[in-house]
C-alpha cells in the first residue's frame, strides 16, 4: 500500500470550498455555520455516498462539529468525501468502547496556494457520525487500518502522477 503523501501527491482534489475560520465565533454562530455548510438549514438531510448508500446528516452531527475548530471548519467537505473517496476503510474505532465497525472516508483536497488538507468522514450505520481535518501525513497514515473496502484511484506507482504539480526536470548531465 502506498503511503499517504504518494496519494495525495498523485490524487489530491481541488478544495470543494475554503474552509471559513472559527475565530472569534459564538457557540450559536458556529453552529448556524456549521448547520449551514452541511445544508441543514431545515433539519435532517440524507446525502449519498460513492457506492450510493444513502447516509444520515443531523443536528446531532452539527453538535458534534461544532465543538472543534478542526471538524467546524472543514464541514462543507463533508459531502465531496463521502461522494469521492481516495479511500474508504471499515474498523472499529479504538477509543471507543463501542467495538462495532465504521467506515472512514478518506479524502485529500488541495488549496489555492498548493497546501494540502487531508479529511476522514466516519459513519456508523447509515449516520454520518464525525468529520475531521487530520493534521499531517503522518496521522493520516496511521488512521489508514482496518479492512480496505475502496481504492478510489490507481494504485500508486512510479512514474507518480502529480496533482500538485509537474515532477522537477531532469538536470542535463555533464557529458
Amino acid at each position: 500500500m502506498a503511503n499517504w503523501r504518494d496519494v495525495i501527491n498523485a490524487y489530491a482534489v481541488p478544495e470543494p470550498c475554503r474552509p471559513f475560520t472559527t475565530r472569534g465565533m459564538t457557540a450559536v454562530q458556529l453552529t448556524a455555520r456549521v448547520s449551514t455548510e452541511l445544508g441543514l438549514d431545515f433539519g435532517t438531510r440524507y446525502v449519498p455516498d460513492f457506492e450510493g448508500r444513502t447516509f444520515r446528516l443531523s443536528q446531532g452531527l452539527v453538535k458534534k462539529l461544532a465543538k472543534y475548530a478542526n471538524h467546524a471548519a472543514y464541514a462543507g467537505w463533508v459531502e465531496s468525501t463521502l461522494l469521492r473517496p481516495l479511500e474508504v476503510w471499515v474498523r472499529p474505532d479504538p477509543h471507543s468502547n463501542d467495538m462495532q465497525p465504521r467506515r472512514h472516508y478518506f479524502g485529500a483536497y488541495v488549496g489555492p496556494g498548493g497546501v494540502t488538507s487531508h479529511l476522514v468522514v466516519a459513519a456508523f450505520g447509515s449516520v454520518v457520525i464525525n468529520g475531521f481535518r487530520l493534521d499531517n501525513v503522518s496521522t493520516a497514515d496511521s488512521k489508514r487500518f482496518g479492512e480496505l473496502l475502496h481504492l478510489g484511484y490507481s494504485p500508486v506507482e512510479p512514474p507518480l502522477p502529480m496533482a500538485k504539480g509537474a515532477p522537477f526536470p531532469m538536470a542535463p548531465l555533464p557529458v
